[in-house]
């Protein structure tokens, strides 16, 4: 009977030890840590620290920093276009200055219608019988008549006239032949004519030129 006891007593503390260990593993959260330490089983419950760790602080600051990315953005390199190089043959040969040829002297200027010197009189005037009568061209002189007479340029032809004596100038239109006094060439200005080159007296040296 004394033998017994003890096994009995043994097996009554191992249930309860498989009892406790099973309730502990089960309802663990809600056992008191210091049951868990002096039975010795089942999970150690520690409590949460009641401010955050501060490695925990960085990491979230870290997290919530853009500048790291902004600093990644500003080190990708810019990409600039760049032109190939230029080939020789599309260079565009440089052509040289032209050379004045030494010891040249320039051509002279020719005149289209350069001046012309000759003899000049009078007709058409008052008294001479010319007066109001009609020219080669039919038309009537004037007292104010801008017509000379010439032996060969054309009916019509303008001449740019000059007197040297007066530097006086004009322009007139021929419309009448003479004069005749045996000179080849030579004019005979109506009264509009001599008013304008300010000479009405004989005959008088003139330069002319054709206008064209």
């Amino acid at each position: 009977m004394s033998r017994r006891i003890p096994k009995a007593a043994a097996a009554l503390a191992l249930s309860l030890f498989f009892m406790v260990s099973t309730l502990t593993l089960a309802f663990g959260d809600f056992v008191p840590v210091t049951v868990t330490k002096v039975l010795g089983v089942g999970r150690i419950q520690s409590t949460l620290p009641a401010e955050p760790v501060a490695s925990e602080d960085k990491f979230a600051l870290a997290s919530n920093d853009t500048s790291s990315e902004q600093a990644t953005e500003l080190v990708v390199p810019i990409e600039r276009e760049t032109l190939p190089p230029e080939t020789d043959a599309e260079r565009v040969p440089e052509t040289p200055a032209a050379e004045a040829p030494a010891n040249v002297e320039p051509e002279p200027v020719v005149e289209e219608n350069p001046w012309k010197t000759t003899l000049a009189t009078n007709y058409a005037t008052l008294g001479d019988g010319f007066l109001g009568k009609r020219t080669a061209s039919g038309a009537v002189t004037t007292i104010t008549s801008m017509g000379v007479a010439h032996k060969s340029l054309p009916l019509g032809t303008q001449v740019e006239l000059y007197c040297p004596k007066t530097g006086l100038s004009c322009i007139a239109t021929v419309n009448d032949r003479g004069p005749f006094d045996g000179r080849s060439d030579s004019f005979d200005f109506q009264m509009g004519v001599t008013g304008a080159l300010g000479n009405n007296t004989g005959w008088y040296t003139v330069q002319y030129r054709i206008i064209p």
